[in-house]
């Protein structure tokens, strides 16, 4: 009985430890076991004395509540409001005519696609324009195209002659006017702009930019410098300057700069706020054009002393000292400003040494695959046809007059046109 008394006072004593343990261990680790109970309100739970004994973390500044911003509508490219009327001049029914001005549609065409590929404009449905052929004589401007903003709808007249002459290519021609379109229907500050601002910005963007700057240092009887002139002065060099500022654009900060230009007017700040926007500042532009204008001015115009200098001897009947000169300068230097020029010299020096089969190879050439790097196309023509007469395929001669006598600029080489096309005949 004793034994069993006993063994039961064990069994109870160690029960007993075991109990007083588990809560000596409970108690202590009591915040670690906090989801075993419901912790009194007014003991905080361990981690909550860790933190409490941490520094407080630096407010953070409240971010403003944003603005759902509707995004830019993309209207989808459309040429519902553009209109070409059809030319009704002198020379309406005119093969030549027919041929340079027959397809000016398809030309639009390709001038939309390349004026977005190039820049990302484009017409929509909401933009008006008219595009008007006019006989040259009934332009009362000089210039390849004028856009008139005729609220609602800008018309775009644009001389006949010059097409059929080849001094401007029809695409990129269009595709400077409708560039200027659209800037000027949908961007306010580029409508606001001085026309230095718009016409390089329309050359440099429809892509006439080369062309005209070719034909423009052609057709400079002032040595080139002077042709630089400042950007705030009127005159008719502000489409020939307002491009060197654009190209001078380009050179400092690539064809970023002009996209971020070109985004600064979409979104409707001013031609100054446009300037900046690219990295310009609007004061101190103007010098710095000039800067880059002269550099490159002096670059482009290397040549011309000597290819003057071989002109000369064409003027003092030195053909045969010429004709080797402007051989080489023809071969050697094919991208040069003035070797478009130099081909119809040559062609012109070789038909009056009386070797028209190549003076008329030569000028058909010029003609057909570089009629653009040349301001000298009326005489191009005459003289191929003079080359075809003299060989006796008079035939032949008779388009090259005609095409001629359309010369707007000479009425000299015009007379002298009629009368060998009436001779012919």
């Amino acid at each position: 009985m004793t034994r069993l008394w006993r063994t039961m006072f064990i069994a109870l004593l160690g029960l007993f430890l075991l109990a007083a343990g588990l809560g000596l261990v409970a108690w202590r680790h009591r915040g670690d076991l906090a989801y075993l109970y419901v912790p009194s309100p007014a003991e905080p739970s361990r981690s909550a004395k860790l933190e409490a004994a941490l520094p407080a973390p630096r407010p953070e500044v409240a971010t403003p509540a944003k603005t759902a911003a509707s995004a830019p509508v993309q209207r989808p490219m459309s040429w519902a409001g553009l209109r070409l009327e059809p030319y009704s001049g002198r020379f309406v029914g005119d093969g030549d005519a027919i041929t340079s001005l027959g397809d000016l549609d398809q030309a639009l065409a390709g001038a939309m696609k390349d004026l977005k590929d190039g820049s990302g404009l484009y017409p929509t449905a909401l933009n008006r324009a008219l595009f008007k052929p006019l006989d040259y004589q009934s332009c009362a401007f000089k210039q390849p195209f004028e856009v008139v903003d005729r609220g609602g709808e800008c018309s775009v007249e644009f001389a006949a002659e010059p097409l059929m002459l080849k001094w401007w290519a029809p695409r990129e021609m269009l595709s400077s006017a409708l560039c200027r379109v659209l800037l000027t229907e949908d961007c306010p500050g580029y409508a606001a702009s001085p026309e230095w601002f718009r016409a390089g910005l329309s050359l440099k963007l429809g892509g006439l930019g080369p062309v005209y700057e070719t034909r423009s240092l052609l057709e400079l009887n002032v040595p080139p410098m002077q042709a630089i002139s400042g950007l705030g002065e009127g005159g008719e060099r502000q489409w020939l300057n307002g491009y060197w500022a654009f190209r001078s654009i380009e050179a400092r900060h690539g064809e970023e700069g002009i996209k971020a230009l070109v985004g600064s007017l979409k979104r409707g700040e001013s031609w100054q706020a446009a300037l900046k926007a690219c990295g310009e500042d609007p004061g101190q532009f103007d010098a710095r054009y000039r800067e880059w204008s002269k550099a490159y001015l002096r670059d482009r115009t290397a040549n011309r002393e000597n290819f003057l200098s071989m002109i000369s001897l064409l003027r003092q009947l030195r053909e045969e000292e010429a004709a080797p000169l402007l051989e080489a300068f023809v071969k050697e230097q094919p991208l040069d400003l003035y070797t478009g020029d130099a081909r119809y010299w040559l062609g012109n020096c070789y038909y009056r040494l009386g070797r028209y089969e190549e003076a008329s190879r030569v000028l058909a050439d010029l003609l057909t695959n570089a009629p653009y790097t040349t301001s000298l196309q009326g005489k191009c023509f005459y003289f191929l046809g003079r080359c075809y007469q003299m060989m006796g395929y008079a035939p032949m001669a008779l388009p090259e007059y005609a095409a001629a006598a359309r010369e707007p600029d000479n009425p000299l080489l015009v007379r002298l046109a009629t009368a060998h096309l009436e001779a012919a005949r």
